[in-house]
């Protein structure tokens, strides 16, 4: 069992150095590591020569032990006698039916035995004293011999119960001392059922065609690996070209960072030393124009004042003018009213003297006929006498109310001839 965890040991080692393209192996590994662990039946005589049990000299103690290991669902899923429950653990004696001590036809005689129904034991019987106990996920029996014949005798160690798929199981494990053994301890030989031989050919069979699988992986593993070294020889020069380049940008960035600080430090000082000079100029400058602005100021105060003056006496010359113009005014005035209180008078006479006039020069009034009382036709335009004016007029006889001047109908007698020959002779 040894040499085959060593083996398995190494196969894990190589599958890990390819773990992406070695799952099927490695759950291959795998389950041999879970079978080999898993089985832990052991079966041991400790040689006690010098211990005294109450009266009696040992020649030795037989222990029978089987501990039920906690396992995943993963590793439940493997076909191995792999105990999930352990329902009974027996101690049987081998003995020889002949005489011929190396004969395989041997009897097994029940020493003790540790069951669910009975989960502890503690006897003595043949010059044995026997202690066993079942617990939830452990057995052990316990043997003290005291006759050299069983010391020297086969014995085998039985565990049933239910494996992880709920199914019965049976395990086993034998002991054969040597007379001639000087040890302290002899370990039993563990008794594969026939499904784990099986299936440790079937684990064979498969590790092989998987070492097999590995070594072309590994070949085809080493030249890509080669590949992938030129690859990275090649991607390492361009780092280091890389990083040359960067360490020459550094060295640039940092010559520009301490030129660009005297350069900030220069400028500073140039607009410091520019600042004052202006500053010192608009002072000077501001200064001149407050003393310009002061003098015109002065000027132009001086010559509103002259002007001021001058307007003051101009003044006084125009109030005195005005007084002179509104006395003149007010003399013109009572002059003109006296001469409208005149002309008034002057007016009304000559209004009575043209009422006289118009009454004298106004034309006598139409009336047809000169006479209401006689019924006589008279023509429609007559000459009358206006005595004024010393000559005759032209009056219209025959509209209603009469007394029409000639130009008063102009529109109806405009094409008649006999009135073009009454204006000729007018």
């Amino acid at each position: 069992m040894e040499r085959s965890l060593r083996v398995i040991s190494a196969l894990y080692l190589i599958a890990c150095c390819h773990k992406s393209e070695m799952e099927r192996s490695l759950r291959v590994i795998s389950a041999l590591c879970l079978i080999a662990c898993c089985h832990s039946l052991g079966l041991v005589l400790k040689r006690e020569t010098s211990a005294v049990s109450r009266d009696r000299r040992l020649c030795g103690v037989l222990i029978c032990e089987e501990i039920v290991s906690p396992t995943s669902d993963k590793a439940r899923a493997v076909p191995s006698v792999v105990f999930d429950n352990i329902e009974s653990m027996s101690v049987f004696k081998r003995v020889s039916t002949t005489s011929d001590v190396s004969a395989s036809d041997k009897r097994e005689d029940l020493i003790g035995s540790v069951t669910s129904e009975a989960p502890s034991l503690s006897q003595v019987a043949n010059g044995r004293k026997i202690d066993g106990l079942l617990e939830a996920r452990r057995a052990t029996i316990r043997v003290e011999l005291v006759k050299q014949d069983d010391c020297q005798a086969e014995f085998v160690c039985q565990v049933r119960g239910l494996d992880t798929q709920g199914r019965q199981a049976l395990s086993s494990s034998s002991l054969v001392p040597h007379p001639s053994h000087r040890e302290d301890q002899v370990y039993g030989r563990r008794e594969m059922p026939a499904m784990s031989l099986q299936l440790y050919t079937s684990l064979q069979q498969l590790i092989s065609q998987s070492v097999e699988g590995l070594v072309n992986r590994l070949d085809t593993f080493e030249r890509r690996l080669d590949d992938k070294l030129d690859v990275f020889e090649n991607r390492i020069e361009d780092k280091i070209d890389n990083n040359n380049n960067l360490n020459k940008l550094i060295q640039l960035d940092s010559k520009v960072s301490t030129e660009l600080a005297q350069f900030r430090t220069e400028a500073r000082t140039d607009i410091l030393d520019s600042l004052d000079t202006m500053k010192k100029r608009v002072y000077d400058e501001q200064k001149d124009a407050l003393k310009n602005v002061s003098e015109l100021f002065k000027t132009t105060l001086n010559n509103t004042s002259d002007l001021l003056s001058s307007m003051e006496s101009e003044l006084d010359l125009l109030k005195t003018y005005g007084q002179m113009n509104l006395v003149t005014v007010r003399n013109e005035t009572e002059a003109i009213r006296e001469m409208l209180t005149s002309g008034e008078v002057s007016s009304r006479c000559l209004k009575n003297a043209k009422t006289t006039t118009d009454k004298k020069t106004m034309p006598v009034v139409c009336i047809r006929g000169l006479n209401g009382a006689v019924n006589k036709t008279y023509p429609k335009y007559i000459k009358t006498s206006q005595f004024t004016l010393q000559r005759e007029i032209l009056c219209e006889t025959q509209t209603d109310g009469g007394g029409w001047t000639l130009i008063q109908v102009w529109n109806d007698e405009k094409n008649n001839s006999y009135f073009y020959m009454m204006i000729s002779v007018i």
